[in-house]
């Protein structure tokens, strides 16, 4: 049975930076950990489909390098990896002030939430079909686990968000004020939209190809420039990749002496850096959190918009009907 990782070989973890430059102690049990919660997660959202491939994850140091990778995925901006890694580290550390229990076991949630965002990713990359915990194939994640936000075949879930913890009924009030913040935010962006931004947006949200004669002509842009047009839209890539703050930055990855006109009326459609501007004051949980809800709203809002009848955007739901034939 393996053992559960001492305080000491967090502590040395985060000292030393990498589990490479770790004692051999360290090693092994932060090793034995990641290996027992990946091959766990595996298991838990594959099924028996798992490939072969993917044994060599399973050898103790090669899990916890794949751990560290996913970290310094998330947090990583531009070239600054070790200080993003350090980033995280502190982050999971500062989990110690917010959560009851033992250090190790507070740290070792966090970790585990990680490690569980990845085992989702290597089966999702897969194609193998999510599982739920019972076995049973998954039409779709639910509440805390959905996957938001779903941005050139990225996204995250508010529970990759929220690694080991729990909402409880204290934080009800927290979860309402977010739910109206961003309802507000998403409600004063989508005004800002143009059409074509929109219809952009509504054929992404309803799995039309932005290759099709439709979308060019609704959008007005050749189809080799309208993806590039969704993300300039979101100003992210994927947005579980998004990194607009961090604790060097704290601020909008975009400087804010740009010109008046496009931060004031959105012209460059930069999401990311107007709910950056709108919520400086706010942590980067909380904004990272607003960003998922808000894209997500935001599909809503323009499905809505484009089913009205004398919407020409309306033609998407056809494509749909039609099965996206060209």
């Amino acid at each position: 049975m393996t053992s559960t990782p001492k305080f000491e070989h967090w502590l040395e973890w985060k000292r030393v930076c990498a589990i490479e430059k770790c004692g051999d102690a360290t090693a092994s049990s932060l090793g034995d950990f990641a290996r027992s919660r990946l091959s766990k997660y595996l298991h838990t959202y594959g099924g028996d489909n798992l490939i072969p491939e993917y044994a060599p994850m399973h050898s103790p140091k090669r899990s916890f390098m794949n751990l560290e990778a996913s970290m310094a995925e998330t947090w990583v901006a531009g070239q600054r990896l070790r200080e993003d890694r350090k980033t995280y580290k502190d982050w999971l550390f500062d989990r110690l002030k917010q959560c009851k229990g033992t250090p190790s076991g507070i740290v070792e949630s966090g970790a585990s939430g990680r490690i569980r965002t990845l085992a989702r990713e290597i089966v999702s990359g897969e194609g193998l079909g999510l599982r739920t915990k019972d076995g049973k194939q998954r039409k779709g994640l639910e509440s805390l686990g959905a996957k938001r936000g779903d941005v050139d075949g990225g996204g995250c879930s508010l529970e990759d968000l929220l690694p080991g913890v729990a909402l409880d009924p204290s934080q009800e009030s927290f979860v309402r004020e977010l739910e109206e913040l961003s309802e507000a935010a998403a409600v004063e962006f989508f005004e800002m939209m143009p059409f074509e931004k929109r219809a952009v947006l509504c054929a992404k949200a309803l799995g039309v190809p932005f290759y099709h004669d439709e979308v060019s002509k609704l959008v007005g842009k050749a189809k080799s420039q309208t993806s590039e047009m969704y993300r300039n839209l979101l100003g992210v890539k994927r947005l579980q990749d998004y990194t607009a703050f961090d604790e060097s930055l704290g601020r909008p990855r975009y400087s804010e002496t740009k010109s008046k006109k496009s931060e004031t009326r959105n012209e460059q459609g930069q999401l990311a850096d107007w709910l950056a501007v709108r919520f400086k004051d706010e942590d980067e949980f909380f904004r990272k959190v607003v960003l998922l809800r808000v894209v997500e709203k935001l599909r809503e809002n323009v499905k809505k918009w484009a089913s009205a009848p004398e919407n020409e955007a309306r033609i998407l739901f056809s494509l749909v009907e039609k099965g996206n034939d060209q």
